[in-house]
């Protein structure tokens, strides 16, 4: 009886075992889905496990490989990288860096500084120099891979990567304020533009041919501008966010003759931007995404025909957006707090939770989602990297939850901790009893 009755005390821990595994797993499923753990709660710095990635004088220097595998920053001195998965940090001698770039397969980050840009493999800091007559800042890297640029006195430096030579300079009619690589009619093209110049210039990297001049109202002030495949979006000085589009022309095979289309983002009167419009984000996963913020605390979604596909809200002004790497999550970044938004219908987003960022702010200021799952923070005068997918502690909803379950079974609990010592003495009571012999004298 006493052995039954343990096989059966044993199967109902297992299975209870069993249940709350499942029901964790279940739960904690992060990688796929963050809102099924924290279903928008507000959590706090504290929930998450953080990685150290430099100090006060570096936080608006931080890159990260597309994969999140490592993260680039640098000191006065010193270039660091952090690999996540081992949150371990090297760091090797690099002055006055004033520009980071990963290119798009993550195996290789360039550094500008002075007149010269390194090239770093991440994993071994092994590297090597491109050489150049003037100081140069703002690196960028082509869709391939193969050819990076820097900016040189208000003129575009363009080198080959494979062979380490410079190949081109390109000087538009103004100073570039800020340009850009983008793949257009089977050719890999540079637009540039000057805040104060009403104009967007387009060349061929290969051949520093200007390819396209795109005229803007007269008296736009630019405040930012991206690219993406064969699109070229633009935020300025308007209500309003034009799209670009550069076709292959039907009467030419020359990429320097090509269609332009254009597409305008314009909100309806019951949900207008308010003010300028100051960030525009191309999606990169899903090619007809776009993400418009103005001066408010409303955040907008597009598709690239103009037709408003959704509006995000943050209870502060919003400074910046960024998409991950996948395409999953946007985030909404304010002064005082960030919102992580999952988009698993663009039409239909799903808040995952609002994190109080308070007496801290973003590390970049041009995007808040570094990779998949990194958000780069500056905290009592050190830049970390908050990671989603690692929690220190379970974010209220979650610990909510366990207490419930908890209280769901309480009664189980209290009973076999009370009543199965009581069955096992009674247990061993009858037997001593059945064993022991009366004798009648």
């Amino acid at each position: 009886m006493k052995k039954l009755f343990l096989a059966l005390f044993c199967s109902f821990l297992t299975l209870q075992a069993s249940e709350a595994s499942t029901a964790d797993d279940k739960d904690g499923d992060l990688p796929y889905r963050l809102q099924q753990v924290f279903q928008g709660a507000k959590v706090t710095i504290e929930d998450f496990h953080t990685l150290k990635i430099g100090n006060y004088e570096a936080h608006s220097l931080v890159a990260a490989s597309p994969d999140g595998n490592h993260i680039v920053t640098r000191d006065n001195h010193n270039i660091i990288v952090t690999t996540t998965a081992t949150t371990m940090a090297t760091q090797k001698r690099c002055d006055d860096i004033n520009s980071i770039a990963f290119n798009h397969t993550g195996d290789c980050c360039a550094t500008a500084a002075g007149s010269e840009i390194t090239l770093w493999n991440p994993a071994t800091l092994e590297s090597s120099t491109l050489y150049n007559t003037f100081d140069i800042n703002d690196v960028q890297w082509s869709p391939d891979s193969q050819q990076i640029a820097a900016i040189e006195q208000g003129a575009i430096v363009v080198w080959d990567v494979p062979s380490q030579l410079r190949t081109q300079r390109i000087v538009p009619p103004v100073n570039i304020g800020r340009f850009a690589f983008f793949s257009a009619n089977e050719s890999v093209c540079i637009a540039a533009y000057s805040q104060y110049h009403p104009d967007i210039f387009i060349y061929d990297s290969a051949t520093a041919n200007s390819v396209l001049t795109i005229n803007l109202a007269q008296g736009a002030t630019i405040n930012d501008f991206a690219c993406d495949e064969d699109c070229i979006g633009v935020a300025y000085n308007h209500h309003c966010a034009p799209i670009f589009q550069l076709q292959r022309s039907t009467s030419s095979t020359q990429p320097s003759k090509p269609n332009l289309n254009t597409t305008l983002l314009m909100h309806n009167s019951a949900q207008p931007h308010n003010g300028n419009i100051k960030q525009i984000v191309f999606c990169q996963h899903n090619n007809n995404l776009v993400a418009t913020l103005s001066n408010g605390p409303h955040a907008y979604l597009w598709d690239r025909q103009g037709n408003q596909l959704a509006a995000l809200q943050l209870t502060e002004k919003i400074y910046t957006i960024s998409f991950s790497p996948s395409d999953d999550l946007i985030a909404l970044a304010g002064k005082q707090m960030v919102k992580v938004v999952a988009l698993p219908d663009v039409s239909n987003p799903v808040d995952v939770c609002t994190i109080n960022v308070a007496n801290s702010f973003l590390a970049t200021q041009k995007s808040a989602l570094l990779a998949d799952n990194i958000l780069p923070v500056m905290h009592n005068e050190k830049v970390y990297a908050i990671q989603l997918n690692k929690l220190r502690l379970t974010p209220p909803k979650f610990r909510q939850r366990t207490v419930q379950r908890i209280k769901r079974n309480k009664r189980t609990i209290l009973a076999v901790t009370v009543g199965i010592p009581a069955i096992l003495g009674y247990c061993y009571l009858l037997k001593k009893l059945n064993n022991c012999s009366i004798k009648v004298t």
